[in-house]
């Protein structure tokens, strides 16, 4: 028999961020779920994350950033349709697909 284990429903409203906001704004949001047994045994841990991008400069909106990957395992993603997701998976780069286009400004 198995349980799904949920935090509370209670949840908390999310921290306002303190960081410092500048032209180009990345945000990193992780989410952990677990399933185990009747005796705390784990069956199944799953981690999902997200990368939100908020571009609020037209001088950036055309940049290119490079990621820093030190994890050698494979692991799944899923880009947004426009983000060029081949240059992401060999070069670890976030950019849009369509060289002479521009992220949309002050949208994560």
């Amino acid at each position: 028999q198995t349980g799904h284990f949920n935090a509370p429903r209670q949840a908390a409203a999310p921290a306002k961020s303190t960081a410092a906001r500048s032209s180009v704004h990345i945000k990193v949001e992780e989410h952990m779920s677990m399933t185990a047994d009747h005796d705390s045994g784990m069956e199944s841990l799953e981690v999902k994350g997200i990368v939100l991008l908020n571009i609020n400069s037209e001088d950036n909106a055309k940049c290119r950033i490079a990621v820093r990957n030190d994890e050698d395992r494979p692991i799944q993603f899923q880009t947004h349709p426009n983000v060029d997701k081949k240059l992401f998976g060999s070069e670890n780069i976030i950019a849009l697909k369509a060289a002479g286009k521009a992220f949309p400004l002050n949208s994560d």
